[in-house]
C-alpha cells in the first residue's frame, strides 16, 4: 500500500512538472513573438514634464553622473530634450574623461526634428547633428579627423532613443512579457537608427542606498546596442546599465551638482539647421558604429591594460 502511494505521488508530480513546462514554453514563446508597434505620438499621451538625475558607478565606485530632462512648450507643439553626461576614469597613470551634451527638438507627434550632440572622450572631440527633411533623417558626424554626412530612411518617422527611454515606462503598459517596437534614431550611444525593440523581461529586486525596490527589468535593443533599465511602478528610472561593469543609479540633483559643477550650466539646443549643413562632405550609410558606447568600450580596455601592468 505504501509503495502504491509513493508511486502515485511520483506520477502526479511528473504530470504537474510536464504541464508547467509546456505551459511556460507555450506562453513565453507567444509573448516573445507578438511585438506591438508603437507610434511615437503614443509616448506623449497624458504628458508630464520629466527630469532624472543619475550617479554613474564602475564596479561600485562613483565615476560620474548623467541627467536627462524633457519638457513641452506652452502650446504643446514642441518637446525639448536636454541631456548631459560626465564620466572620469582614473587608474594609476591612466586618466580619461568623457563629457557629453545632447540637445534635441521633437514635434507635437514626438517625432525627432533636429538634434545636436557634443562629445569629448579620451582627448577627442565629436559633434553629431541631425535634421528631419522630407521624410529622411539627415545626419552629420564630425570628429577624429573626419567629417561625414548621411541620410537615414525609415518606414515610419523616428523618435529619439533617449526620449523614448525616458518616457516609455510612463506611457506604455509595464507588464512582464510585453514587447514593443518603436522607430528611433540614436546619435549618442550607437550612432544609428531603426526599429527599437523594447521588452519587459521580468520583475527583479534591486537595492538603491539602503532601500530595496521591486522593479521592472526592461531591455531595449537597437541594432547592436542593448540598453537595460530598471523601472519602478510609475515608470521612473531606478537603475540603468551602460556597460557590464558600469551602472547608473537614481540620485538627487543637489548631490550631483555639488560633485560636478558642469551640471549647473544649461545644455544648448540645436537651433536652426538647414539642408546646406549636410551637403558636400564625405557620405556614409546607416550611421555606423561611432557612438559613445564604442568609445567607452575602448577606454575601458585601455584602463584594464594599465591596471594589469
Amino acid at each position: 500500500m505504501k509503495f502504491k502511494i509513493i508511486s502515485a505521488a511520483i506520477v502526479i508530480f511528473w504530470l504537474v512538472m510536464m504541464f508547467t513546462l509546456v505551459r511556460d514554453r507555450l506562453f513565453s514563446h507567444a509573448a516573445k513573438t507578438v511585438p506591438s508597434e508603437v507610434a511615437p505620438a503614443l509616448l506623449a499621451a497624458n504628458w508630464k514634464d520629466y527630469e532624472e538625475w543619475m550617479g554613474i558607478y564602475f564596479k561600485g565606485l562613483p565615476i560620474g553622473a548623467m541627467t536627462t530632462a524633457i519638457r513641452r512648450d506652452n502650446e504643446g507643439q514642441v518637446y525639448y530634450l536636454t541631456s548631459r553626461l560626465i564620466m572620469e576614469f582614473k587608474v594609476m597613470s591612466f586618466s580619461a574623461k568623457v563629457n557629453m551634451a545632447l540637445g534635441a527638438e521633437l514635434d507635437d507627434a514626438f517625432v525627432l526634428m533636429r538634434f545636436l550632440a557634443k562629445i569629448t572622450a579620451g582627448g577627442n572631440d565629436w559633434t553629431m547633428s541631425g535634421l528631419l527633411y522630407k521624410g529622411r533623417l539627415l545626419y552629420r558626424i564630425k570628429g577624429g579627423g573626419r567629417d561625414m554626412v548621411g541620410a537615414l530612411e525609415l518606414e515610419s518617422p523616428p523618435s529619439l532613443l533617449e526620449a523614448v527611454r525616458s518616457t516609455l515606462g510612463r506611457s506604455l503598459e509595464l507588464k512582464v512579457g510585453r514587447v514593443y517596437q518603436i522607430p528611433v534614431y540614436d546619435p549618442v550611444w550607437s550612432s544609428g537608427g531603426g526599429m527599437a525593440e523594447v521588452r519587459v523581461v521580468r520583475m527583479e529586486s534591486i537595492i538603491l542606498g539602503e532601500k530595496r525596490y521591486s522593479a521592472f527589468r526592461v531591455e531595449t535593443t537597437l541594432n547592436k546596442y542593448v540598453s537595460v533599465v530598471w523601472l519602478d511602478n510609475e515608470g521612473r528610472t531606478l537603475m540603468r546599465e551602460l556597460l557590464p561593469d558600469v551602472m547608473m543609479k537614481r540620485a538627487e540633483k543637489d548631490e550631483i551638482i555639488a560633485r560636478h559643477r558642469e551640471f549647473a550650466d544649461p545644455v544648448p539646443l540645436p537651433g536652426e539647421l538647414s539642408i546646406r549643413d549636410f551637403l558636400g562632405r564625405e557620405s556614409t550609410a546607416g550611421g555606423g558604429e561611432g557612438g559613445l558606447q564604442f568609445l567607452l568600450q575602448d577606454m575601458m580596455k585601455s584602463r584594464d591594460n594599465v591596471e594589469k601592468k
